[in-house]
């Protein structure tokens, strides 16, 4: 904490600042919808009964969810990294705590309705209305015809797996979908900046040195580095101005399907 969230509050990164209501804030300081409102539209039920279930709960079901509130009152004041989305990840241990206390509630309750099938619909009724959310989530997935990754994306991969060793280098497109880190699971000389940039890594030497290996290629930055193989598909080409040619005229191909070249260094 002292040497990352901290020091780069203070030198103007902005690791550490007051944002209130952050996830509903606008860039204007003022908030997309009314405070309480936001929340019982992106939580619904739970959020609903949260006073209810906490004025019944026992002692030390309070206190447990006492430590929530401790959590919701920080978070919704204190951003803790430049990606104010990334406070999310304090949101959820706040709900988590809400969601067991609306449960007991929603149990002691119907526990008092004797008449077995009234009891089952009211339960089914609050299940319904607590997850079809999700529920429709996950049917637009299942219906879409999104794809992560090509047939020839894992064909690569598969040739990776075979082939290559498990301590080979790999230069690629910075893609966090990359195949060659995402499923070969092989070493790559810059990774996607969205996993722990926000949290103070460094990446600018690896991505320099990438850019440079696509764009201006040479010998001794491939030798400094240590590249064992260089990629080219599309993600490359979306990104850079590669000199495709320079490696062409030089490696010989590795692997080549319709979506990519692989080049291997000598």
């Amino acid at each position: 904490m002292l040497p990352t969230v901290l020091a780069q509050s203070l030198d103007g990164q902005h690791m550490l600042r007051l944002h209130f209501n952050w996830i509903n804030g606008q860039d204007d300081g003022t908030l997309r919808d009314n405070y309480f409102w936001f929340y019982i539209k992106n939580i619904g039920l739970v959020y609903l009964l949260l006073i209810p279930a906490f004025l019944r709960a026992k002692p030390k079901q309070r206190w447990l969810y006492g430590g929530g509130l401790a959590i919701l009152a920080l978070a919704e004041f204190v951003v803790f990294q430049p990606n104010n989305y990334d406070n999310n990840k304090l949101l959820y241990v706040w709900h988590i705590l809400g969601c067991i206390l609306a449960a007991q509630l929603l149990v002691d309750i119907f526990a008092e309705v004797r008449t077995l099938p009234w009891r089952a619909l009211g339960l089914a009724a609050c299940c319904f209305a607590g997850m079809f959310g999700s529920v429709l989530t996950v049917g637009r997935e299942a219906l879409s015809d999104y794809r992560q990754w090509s047939a020839d994306d894992m064909a690569l991969a598969d040739h990776i797996d075979e082939n290559a060793g498990s301590d080979a280098l790999f230069l690629t497109s910075d893609s966090h979908l990359t195949p060659v880190f995402a499923l070969a699971g092989r070493r790559i000389l810059c990774g996607s900046g969205s996993y722990v940039y926000y949290h103070g890594m460094d990446y600018s030497a690896e991505y320099n040195a990438m850019r440079a290996l696509y764009e201006t290629p040479d010998e001794d930055t491939l030798a400094a580095w240590d590249i064992g193989y260089a990629v080219f598909d599309s993600s490359v080409y979306a990104k850079f101005a590669a000199d495709e040619s320079w490696y062409a005229a030089r490696y010989d191909v590795w692997y080549e399907n319709a979506a990519c070249h692989v080049y291997k260094i000598k």
